[in-house]
Order: C-alpha cells, then sequence, then structure tokens
C-alpha cells in the first residue's frame, strides 16, 4: 500500500478534455485475485475510505512513467477511456508501480 495523488482527465473518441483536478490524497493498492489472477488497482480516500478508483487493468492498455513521480494509467470504462495520472511521494515507487501494473495486466 502507498499514498498518492491522482489526477482526473477524460479522453473520448472525439474530444480531449485537457482540464486536470487534484482529486485527493489516497491509499494506492495493487490486487491480484488468488483464482482468476486478474489484476485492479484500488484507491481509497485516506480520511473516510470512499472508493475512488476500482478498475481492472487491461492488456490492451500502457501503463508508464508520466514524469519522474508520476505515472498514467489509463482506465477503460464502457465508451471511453480516462485518464488517470497518480503522483507519487518517490521516484522509485513511480518506476515500481509502472512495473507493477505492466507486468500483471489482464491475459
Amino acid at each position: 500500500m502507498m499514498e498518492s495523488k491522482h489526477f482526473n482527465g477524460t479522453t473520448g473518441k472525439d474530444e480531449i478534455t485537457r482540464q486536470w483536478k487534484v482529486q485527493g490524497v489516497e491509499q494506492l493498492r495493487v490486487l491480484k485475485h488468488r483464482d482468476t489472477k486478474k489484476t485492479r488497482i484500488l484507491m481509497k480516500l485516506k480520511v473516510n475510505g470512499r472508493v475512488v478508483l476500482n478498475a481492472g487493468l487491461q492488456k490492451s492498455l500502457t501503463y508508464e512513467l508520466a514524469s519522474s513521480k508520476v505515472v498514467r494509467v489509463p482506465v477503460a470504462t464502457e465508451s471511453k477511456v480516462e485518464s488517470w495520472t497518480i503522483q507519487v511521494g518517490k521516484e522509485e515507487d513511480a518506476n515500481e508501480l509502472a512495473k507493477l501494473l505492466e507486468e500483471n495486466k489482464a491475459n
């Protein structure tokens, strides 16, 4: 578990929203199901435990570093792909998170 800040913007077929908003400081977990081996990323608000993000990793998407402490996390919804960026405290944590997400994408 690590703490992170996340920023949210959306990318649709015809429009790109370039407005990024800091959504808060959360607890971040990457969880892998014991039986199915599917992996998801779970983020909860630190204050009250409300779920901010609960999304499965997709093999067709790329999880990568956006800058030294920021990881780009695309999240597929029914009609579009939302672009999330997750900022962590240390450069090493960002590298570890990006590597972990890429290695554990769904099959």
